[in-house]
């Protein structure tokens, strides 16, 4: 693992090997061109280790391959409001009148009254940001705390 995380290797230090190793290789299939790019990838290296093998293939693979790599790494920040706004889809309800306060348990849809519609909820969740609280925290907790749970922010 290339451990940026861990204080290993710097964010500048990757900056240049990617820059030198793209030169080397003439490869163009991953361009971080602009500084927004860089910085997208500076945020998620920050958060998440890179293992060697997909350094390695930003270069050596085809463009079909660098681009989700690059699209894993430069995945978009899910901001609180696109949380809230999706929950509120999922229930049928407009953003405004979501209730924070709720318990996840007791969420329930506009349109009908199904009092375990929160674990289709909580499914539909993972679906969208791919994991899911556990036990404790569903029971426990409020809607507010969910959109915490999912969001970058």
């Amino acid at each position: 693992m290339i451990s940026l995380n861990g204080g290993k290797v710097s964010f500048t230090y990757f900056k240049e090997i990617v820059d030198q190793m793209r030169a080397r290789a003439g490869q163009t299939s991953f361009a971080l061109t602009n500084r927004a790019e860089w910085d997208y990838v500076e945020r998620r290296l920050q958060e998440k280790d890179l293992p060697a093998i997909k350094f390695a293939e930003f270069f050596c693979s085809d463009p079909k391959t660098s681009a989700l790599i690059r699209a894993e790494l430069m995945k978009p920040k899910t901001t609180a409001t696109q949380v809230k706004q999706f929950l509120a889809d999922c229930l049928n309800r407009d953003a405004e009148t979501l209730d924070e306060s709720t318990q996840i348990n007791m969420m329930l849809p506009a349109d009908f009254r199904d009092y375990n519609f929160y674990r289709t909820v909580l499914s539909w969740c993972k679906d969208r940001f791919g994991k899911i609280p556990d036990e404790d925290f569903i029971l426990k907790k409020t809607i507010k705390d969910l959109i915490e749970f999912y969001s970058d922010e």
